[in-house]
C-alpha cells in the first residue's frame, strides 16, 4: 500500500519538476513562491496534491528540499521548517566546499 502511494503520480511530479527547472522562472499553477527564496512545485493528483519544496542556489541550480502529499490546501509549518533547515544545510555545505577549494589552490 505505501509503495503504491509513493509511486502514484511519480511521472507527473517528475514532469512538473522538469517544467519548472527548464522554464525557470515560472509561476502558478505549477510553481508558487513561499517566501525566503523557497518555492513549491504543485502536482494535482486524483486524490491529493503532491508538493516538492525547493530553492534556487547561488549557482542557479534547483535544489529539492522536501516532498510531501497533501489532501488540503494548507501547508504545515513543520514542512516549511524542515525545508528551511535543509536549505540552511545546503548553503552551509556550499560555503564549506568553497572554503576547501580556496585552501587547496596554492598547494602543488
Amino acid at each position: 500500500m505505501v509503495e503504491e502511494e509513493i509511486n502514484e503520480g511519480r511521472e507527473e511530479v517528475g514532469e512538473d519538476i522538469k517544467t519548472v527547472e527548464l522554464g525557470w522562472p515560472i509561476g502558478m499553477p505549477v510553481c508558487r513562491p513561499l517566501g525566503d527564496r523557497l518555492y513549491e512545485v504543485r502536482t494535482q493528483l486524483p486524490t491529493r496534491i503532491t508538493r516538492v519544496l525547493f530553492y534556487v542556489d547561488k549557482k542557479e541550480r534547483m535544489v529539492l528540499l522536501h516532498g510531501l502529499f497533501k489532501t488540503t490546501e494548507q501547508l504545515d509549518n513543520d514542512d516549511l521548517k524542515l525545508a528551511r533547515g535543509n536549505k540552511s544545510k545546503h548553503e552551509r555545505g556550499m560555503k564549506l566546499a568553497k572554503g576547501n577549494k580556496s585552501k587547496h589552490r596554492g598547494m602543488k
